[in-house]
């Protein structure tokens, strides 16, 4: 079993599979909470979500946004990208050095 996990849309996390990730595809309100639930269950490390996933679960997400695992990380869709996971990135190192890292003219205005 890995220990890195994600869950999308199945042309977004398809070639995950590739390199040996849990992939749970994911596209109903139904399977996103199933997949969710099996994924916390299983202790990953780490669960990739999409974008669209993890405003499915924003509430459920930030409930667990102080522990240690899972670390929880957004990834585009494959087919658009909103900045959320350059942005939650951004602040999850922003908290652990203390400091702004990438300005916003670095980040191409995001």
């Amino acid at each position: 079993m890995s220990d890195l996990a994600v869950i999308g849309d199945i042309n977004s996390v398809l070639g995950f599979k590739a390199v040996g990730v849990d992939v749970h595809y994911a596209e109903s309100d139904q399977e996103i909470k199933e997949s969710w639930k099996r994924s916390i269950e299983k202790n990953y490390a780490i669960i990739l979500v999409t974008e669209a996933i993890y405003h499915q679960l924003e509430e459920e997400i930030e409930s667990l946004r102080e522990s240690i695992r899972p670390a929880i990380m957004v990834i585009p869709a494959s087919t658009k990208s909103e900045g959320l996971g350059i942005t939650r990135m951004k602040d999850v190192v922003e908290k652990a050095v203390g400091t702004e890292l990438i300005t916003e003219e670095e980040n191409g205005g995001r």
